[in-house]
């Protein structure tokens, strides 16, 4: 754990659980044989770099675009679903590390590989790079151009990882019509 930022003195504690959590999410290669549990027990505002060691290999293809690795966290002492935060900024392939920056809430963590290098993952409904809003339609807004290619677009529950739909994007117009 590099630190960023700390407002005051506290104590960080870090407990990797090396078992399978409860409710996985439904995602493409999971690091399920391990999670996190990170705790702090004081009341500073912080900033920080995680870095996190699995037990699975991690490969030059997540070295080299380790956007690949994912982070999904749930509340510290949940047995809920996960919920998908950040890509990797770093992977390290022969140490099996993973570095995840800008971490200002500390929660469980579990780590996965996803299998698309294209992938657009909102974490939330309404976050910098796409806004639902769920009426009779579902508008998608995304901040930079999108350029559909031959890959799908697929629609995702974020609190349990489920699938809602997949669209073929060769099929979609993204200028504001499907």
């Amino acid at each position: 754990m590099d630190v960023i930022s700390l407002s005051e003195p506290s104590d960080f504690v870090v407990s990797k659980l090396d078992h399978t959590p409860r409710n996985l999410p439904d995602f493409d290669d999971l690091f399920n044989s391990q999670y996190w549990i990170v705790t702090n027990y004081g009341d500073a505002v912080f900033n920080t770099n995680l870095r996190f060691t699995v037990n699975e290999d991690l490969t030059n293809s997540d070295e080299n675009d380790s956007s690949m690795i994912k982070l999904f966290e749930r509340e510290r002492m949940a047995d809920n679903d996960w919920i998908y935060t950040s890509s990797a900024e770093t992977v390290n392939a022969i140490d099996d590390e993973a570095e995840f920056d800008n971490i200002t809430v500390f929660k469980q963590f579990l780590l996965g590989r996803t299998q698309s290098d294209n992938s657009i993952i909102s974490t939330y409904p309404a976050d910098d790079e796409i806004q639902a809003y769920l009426n009779d339609d579902l508008q998608i807004q995304f901040t930079r151009i999108v350029y559909p290619g031959s890959g799908n677009l697929h629609i995702m529950n974020s609190s349990n990882g489920s699938l809602i739909e997949t669209k073929n994007a060769s099929s979609m117009n993204f200028d504001g019509s499907t």
